[in-house]
């Protein structure tokens, strides 16, 4: 699939907060305020969408509906993908140190990704051999 605009990315994310089939008035109320764009605006965005096969769209008694071809999960690891070999190298330690110094992390956070990578670690590696 084609890389997205951010505000294409903006747009798909709105569909996903209605919940499955959405009109473009759904889509555009949970479009984050500095998003609030012109109807025509955002049905240039759901075309782009479709075209690039993040969308499809269908029509039900008088009205278009979108729904994403994506789920939610698989297109958030898509992009993280992405951001990962453009921003790191495919590398995610590189990523997650430019999140911690960022300095703003709670530890609250930080305890609970060393608690999951703890787990990934487990399920990863056959500890019964040691």
């Amino acid at each position: 699939m084609e890389a997205l605009s951010p505000s294409e990315r903006q747009v798909l994310l709105a569909l996903y907060r209605c919940g499955g089939k959405a009109t473009r008035h759904q889509i555009q109320l949970k479009l984050p305020p500095r998003c609030r764009w012109a109807d025509t605006t955002v049905l240039n965005f759901l075309y782009r969408l479709e075209r690039k096969g993040y969308v499809t769209g269908e029509k039900e008694a008088n009205r278009n509906l979108y729904r994403p071809t994506l789920g939610r999960q698989a297109f958030l690891a898509d992009q993280a993908d992405r951001l990962l070999e453009e921003l790191f190298e495919g590398r995610v330690a590189g990523m997650l140190k430019a999140l911690v110094a960022r300095e703003n992390l709670e530890l609250e956070d930080l305890e609970e990704l060393r608690s999951w990578l703890d787990e990934q670690i487990l399920e990863l590696g056959d500890y019964d051999r040691w």
